[in-house]
């Protein structure tokens, strides 16, 4: 479906579809755990959370190294 309505848009449509196939797993994981029945909300936040916290201590160090 990506690759379709990607079609007039980009030069090259099938990597649109590939990004649905490459993001369907953690979006998936991401709505699993999120309706986990204790915490997941709680849970999926954290995960949030952590990531964005290493990724911006890694531009912060990177950039200062």
């Amino acid at each position: 479906v990506a690759g379709l309505v990607a079609r007039g848009i980009s030069e090259r449509p099938e990597l649109a579809a590939y990004g649905v196939v490459y993001l369907a797993p953690a979006i998936l994981a991401l709505w699993w755990l999120r309706d986990d029945s204790t915490n997941g909300r709680g849970w999926t936040t954290l995960l949030l959370a952590v990531t964005w916290a290493a990724d911006i201590g890694a531009f912060v160090v990177g950039s200062w190294v």
